[in-house]
């Protein structure tokens, strides 16, 4: 009590140093990510997503009801998201996906600290919260890529856990956390293919005392809890009805308009590839660092950790095959490169940062660095800021079908980006195509949109427009907009269609029309 009263240093609390640099970390996640918090829209594809969930929430089927090309969890996450939430709720929306991202983070800097220390850890959770807000608004989005990201970080702290128990019962949930990530977004079925490999490396037996048959035992368990959690979800699929609609959508549906032999194939991924590797350029030197000293001299970051090592630059390949799969390389894709990427350069970065490993280079000196990933950050919210803020005024269009129509009122968008215009008027959609791909055989993510002599009826799907004419007259929208007027190509007008045409003419009248669009609203409703 004296050294209380006293006020003798040793007996005052202190806060760990981690817990400090942790603290700090989430405020700048958080504050890299505030101009999407405070969006009051959805951004890009959180609104495809939401429209479906909204759907589900009113009693809808998946794949039924509204139509998505995504796996079913992602949109059962979304659904129970906005049943707590209430409609189309964006501010909460937005914090819930931070939280969502610094699971991830928390995630990573367990992996950290698990492979190496707490201030490794750190490393990649920082990395991982920046280069996630880096290069373009839209990755702030609550899309697949970020959603994925969270179940892979924690199924790899699961498997990569440093004990030499035989028995590994964590390898199940490693399993099941693998299986979810797929239900998320297909390109993650392909991470579970290094963790798999990774059980079976002699690296792994080494490190552990194994004999062959516990590795087996081990990739045994963690396959079989896999599929067990893919079978689960096939049967609850079953029971809806909807196990072959799921199926093709998800899987069926997706093709490779652009493949290696296409020559727009290499130009996107050339570009798209060169640009990340300018904006995510420290963490590309720091990754080639890492690479060139496990492969050279075997003894600075990973070499008693050779079988975790050769585990991640798997999982980056195969990473990279994902973005890759389907020809497409959008920026969000290189999302899912992050988690393999920054637990490699996180050692490296951190021995550079405690100068316990120097370089010439000047970008590699530890000063530099942190100039570069202040600069990084800033410019990133800079960018974030000023893009959502052109993104805040609402769509005429959709302003006007919200203004003139009640929540029960059911409408018809179409167009190429139309999937934000029905959550941003927050009506709910006349068909389940959100998109009209499957009724004009647009393809996507081709520059072929943009040739209006370019035909893709070939690529219709058969059977679309007689549901699409059946769910009109089970429910006939309110509000048909056309947006074709606003593409580049204006090569779908609602007039090349015999249904459409001879529907507007008879049923609808124009009541208002812009350089973007036309809306028309049905006669019986005036």
């Amino acid at each position: 009590m004296k050294h209380l009263r006293e006020g003798n240093p040793s007996s005052t609390f202190q806060i760990p140093a981690h817990y400090k640099w942790g603290l700090l970390l989430v405020l700048l996640t958080v504050c890299l990510r505030l101009p999407a918090i405070v969006h009051p829209k959805a951004i890009d594809d959180e609104a495809g997503y939401a429209t479906v969930a909204h759907e589900l929430l009113r009693g809808g089927t998946l794949y039924v009801s509204a139509l998505d090309r995504r796996p079913p969890l992602l949109f059962w996450i979304y659904t129970t998201i906005f049943f707590v939430l209430g409609p189309y709720n964006w501010v909460p929306f937005h914090l819930i996906a931070v939280a969502w991202m610094l699971l991830s983070m928390w995630g990573l800097y367990a992996l950290g600290r698990e492979l190496f220390s707490r201030e490794v850890g750190l490393t990649a959770a920082l990395l991982y919260s920046i280069y996630t807000a880096s290069v373009y608004y839209k990755l702030l989005e609550f899309n697949g890529e970020v959603m994925m990201d969270l179940p892979i970080v924690w199924a790899l702290y699961m498997a990569f856990k440093q004990h030499t128990s035989r028995h590994r019962p964590e390898l199940v949930v490693s399993g099941v956390l693998l299986c979810c990530a797929f239900l998320i977004k297909q390109p993650a079925a392909i991470a579970a293919l290094p963790v798999g490999l990774y059980l079976l490396l002699p690296a792994y037996r080494a490190q552990r005392h194994l004999r062959l048959w516990h590795a087996v035992l081990h990739a045994t368990l963690f396959t079989a809890s896999y599929f067990f959690t893919l079978g689960l979800v096939a049967l609850v699929l079953y029971y809806q009805g909807i196990l072959g609609e799921a199926y093709y959508w998800t899987i069926g549906d997706h093709d490779i308009p652009h493949g290696p032999t296409d020559p727009i194939f290499w130009q996107f991924g050339v570009s798209m590839t060169l640009a990340f590797a300018v904006a995510w350029y420290p963490l590309v030197i720091l990754g080639v660092l890492a690479m060139r000293e496990c492969c050279e001299r075997g003894a600075r970051y990973w070499a008693r950790l050779r079988a975790e090592y050769i585990a991640l630059l798997l999982l980056l390949g195969c990473s990279f095959i994902g973005v890759c799969a389907s020809g497409r390389f959008y920026p969000n894709y290189y999302l899912q490169l992050l988690p393999a990427l920054v637990l490699l350069t996180a050692p490296v970065l951190r021995a550079i940062w405690t100068q316990t490993r120097t370089y010439r280079f000047c970008l590699l000196q530890p000063r530099m660095l942190n100039v570069v990933l202040c600069i990084t950050a800033t410019a990133c919210l800079i960018s974030n800021t000023v893009m959502l803020w052109l993104q805040r005024p609402a769509n005429e269009l959709s302003q006007y079908v919200r203004e003139h129509s009640t929540p029960e009122d059911k409408v018809f968008f179409w167009g190429e980006a139309v999937d934000d215009l029905y959550a941003e008027a927050q009506r709910r959609p006349a068909s389940r195509y959100l998109h009209f791909a499957p009724l004009t055989g647009y393809i996507w993510g081709s520059p072929l949109n943009d040739d209006p002599y370019y035909d893709t009826t070939y690529r219709i799907l058969p059977g679309a427009w007689d549901i699409l004419q059946t769910e009109f007259r089970q429910s006939p929208p309110l509000f048909f907009v056309d947006f074709d007027p606003g593409t580049i190509a204006k090569k779908y007008p609602p007039s090349r269609y015999p249904f459409l045409q001879r529907l507007l003419a008879q049923d609808y009248d124009v009541v208002r029309s812009t350089p973007k669009g036309v809306i028309y609203r049905r006669r019986d409703r005036r």
